[in-house]
């Protein structure tokens, strides 16, 4: 018995010794494999030849895209500004009419994004890019011409439709000219134009209501639907250094969080007015992470890039189909059930990046257990 277990206690030493050697081997050959890179495998640029191309796509890539998300964005919101002017009034709309107006958007916007990346693929993106653009501005401007509420939806709708292939579009074009740590960066660049349009589109709207209404007898809300339906035609015709993803998502939904707790437990001016610059920036900042993780985490073919990326995008704009109905009149004047579910939302999202670590993490323990001598890629997260 007692020869038995100090056999037993001497194979334990070896197979500890031995465990020992494979676990020292194995972070030997990780060790090498990443040399001079991070954690998932992605290097820092050192060439002059390659820095300089990489400004030359800036320049060239970045500003047309966010001019065309800018004017994607204009044309979108011009509903809401149209609405001061009297908009429901003249197309004799009641009840909840207006909020369908705003909704019925994105249901043929979430509708078309992925069969578009579908296309996007087979085609020439710029060409593709710039004659939906010219669709849509189209559509924007014939706005001006509805007489009732069924001409509005239809209108609407097909501005979803059209519109739609725009933003996965861009992300798939920026995540086929830039490498998965430079792609976020350009993203949220891009999404600086969505901003600027939100915070333009009132300025527009009234220059357009204070020179423009009633000129030739025209009403100032077909006006701008006019106005920004041209300005988008004319354009068409002219057409993450520390390479983190779950900390930050962690970051900026815990601060959108924070924002929406104030707005929702205070009826003080000042407060809430304080917290409508915290939510947007928590929230904001995260979309260019989660399209970039998504574009470096999927991209085994460039048929499932592009529709990964449609599909993430779809995700974030189901929201606006049901958000409309989330901060009725009867909920006023806190808007519990708004910013509740938007608080929410955003936890939900937060666990999501965790999980997600984690199965990445073990992915990349798999990657590295087979690697051999060369180079490695890995999950980033």
């Amino acid at each position: 018995m007692k020869q038995s277990s100090v056999e037993a206690s001497q194979g334990g030493a070896e197979l500890k010794a031995a465990t020992g050697c494979v676990e020292e081997v194995d972070e030997k050959q990780m060790s090498k494999a990443t040399a001079g890179k991070d954690y998932a495998g992605a290097a820092a640029k050192t060439d002059p030849v390659e820095i300089k191309l990489v400004r030359k796509l800036d320049l060239r890539i970045m500003p047309t895209l966010c001019v065309m998300y800018f004017l994607n964005y204009v044309d979108r919101n011009a509903i809401a500004q149209a609405r001061l002017n009297n908009l429901e009034e003249d197309l004799n709309m009641t009840g909840t009419q207006f909020n369908t107006a705003v909704s019925v958007l994105f249901v043929g916007y979430v509708l078309m994004q992925v069969p578009s990346n579908m296309m996007i693929t087979k085609l020439r993106p710029s060409l593709y890019m710039s004659a939906w653009m010219l669709v849509w501005a189209a559509v924007s401007a014939c706005t001006a011409l509805v007489r009732n509420f069924a001409g509005l939806a239809a209108c609407r709708f097909l501005l979803g439709v059209t519109e739609a292939p725009f933003y996965p579009g861009a992300t798939y074009v920026l995540s086929i000219f830039y490498t998965r740590k430079e792609v976020a960066a350009r993203i949220a660049l891009l999404y600086c134009a969505q901003i600027l349009a939100t915070g333009f589109s009132g300025l527009i709207a009234a220059g357009v209501f204070a020179g423009m209404d009633g000129l030739r007898g025209i009403a100032g809300w077909r006006w701008l639907f006019i106005v920004e339906g041209a300005a988008g035609i004319l354009f068409g015709w002219s057409s993450g250094r520390l390479h983190e993803r779950t900390w930050h998502i962690t970051v900026g939904l815990s601060t959108a969080i924070l924002g929406f707790a104030i707005a929702a437990s205070t009826l003080n001016t000042a407060g809430r007015y304080v917290a409508c610059f915290i939510f947007p920036v928590g929230a904001y900042a995260v979309n260019s992470v989660i399209i970039g993780w998504a574009s470096s985490t999927l991209s085994q073919t460039k048929e499932k890039k592009a529709v990964v990326l449609a599909i993430t995008n779809v995700g974030g704009q189901v929201g606006y189909i049901y958000g409309a109905y989330l901060w009725p009149k009867s909920d006023e004047p806190r808007y519990t059930i708004g910013f509740s579910a938007s608080a929410g939302f955003a936890l939900c999202s937060i666990l999501c990046a965790w999980w997600m670590r984690v199965l990445l993490k073990r992915e990349n323990r798999k990657i590295m257990a087979s690697a051999t001598a060369g180079s490695v890629n890995c999950y980033g997260y």
